[in-house]
């Protein structure tokens, strides 16, 4: 069975996760760090963007 080498799961689980709910999902939680750490170095945008906006949605 080939294993998707970027996130080390077999396509089969793959497909799985996306039934499932996203917050409980493998790929979810090992973005979840990485997307933290990338909205709060862009936090320093929220001076120069409309109010109400977060640079991470843009």
């Amino acid at each position: 069975q080939a294993v998707d080498t970027a996130l080390r799961l077999p396509p089969v689980d793959l497909a799985a996760q996306s039934f499932t709910g996203a917050e409980d999902s493998e790929l979810a939680r090992r973005l979840r760090g990485p997307a933290v750490a990338v909205r709060e170095r862009l936090s320093f945008m929220n001076e120069y963007l409309a109010e109400d906006r977060d640079p991470v949605r843009c």
